[in-house]
């Protein structure tokens, strides 16, 4: 399972992928950490990767920590409807960003340094834990898919690329095509643990001419 991590602190980054690398999902595989300082650089990797979880830093206790809180949000944005399990960790909390950040779509919103004792490790790892739980037994969330969405949308340049194929789609992407479902099932098993790609009958161009 596959975690983004973002903090622009350079010694709390390093110790939250310590952590994590050494911790194991609900696969029962470690986590594969991939650790970023900027919040812009990690908007770029999203575009180009797919991570399962999206652990997102607000900011230290410094002058650009508002700057910080922003690009965190601007995650959090980004990643509204698509597949990740966002969680944003917070230097200052505050109830009216914590309600932001859930209104946005984040998973949690943890705080760096508990008022209530609790240990942030044990509270990040546990959140990770339940939030893949919670994807699992509700993959769909009762939401309407953003996948078919998406197919709808773009239908027209699918129909020119895909003609009459089977497409699986996840987060705005063709991930696999294919001339029947059993293929492209066979190409995608083993590879997604905590989503599902939509996958879509690409119908014929020349259906687009008939009145």
């Amino acid at each position: 399972m596959r975690i983004l991590v973002v903090d622009n602190q350079p010694e709390m980054l390093e110790s939250l992928v310590k952590v994590l690398s050494s911790a194991q999902g609900i696969d029962g595989a470690p986590y594969k950490v991939t650790p970023e300082q900027s919040h812009e650089k990690a908007l770029d990797i999203l575009k180009q990767e797919r991570f399962e979880v999206v652990v997102n830093a607000d900011g230290g206790e410094s002058d650009n920590e508002g700057l910080e809180a922003i690009g965190a949000m601007r995650i959090v944005h980004a990643l509204m409807d698509k597949s990740p399990i966002t969680i944003v960790l917070a230097s200052s909390p505050s109830l009216p960003n914590c309600v932001a950040a859930i209104r946005a779509g984040a998973w949690d919103y943890l705080e760096k340094k508990p008022h209530d004792g609790s240990e942030f490790y044990d509270n990040l790892l546990r959140s990770i834990k339940e939030g893949c739980q919670h994807r699992l037994a509700q993959p769909d969330l009762g939401r309407p898919d953003p996948n078919a969405r998406w197919v709808h949308e773009n239908l027209k340049c699918l129909m020119q690329q895909y003609p009459e194929q089977v497409v699986a789609i996840l987060d705005e992407r063709v991930l696999e095509h294919g001339p029947t479902y059993g293929e492209v099932l066979d190409r995608l098993e083993g590879k997604f643990f905590l989503t599902r790609p939509y996958l879509f009958l690409v119908p014929d161009p020349t259906l687009e001419m008939i009145e």
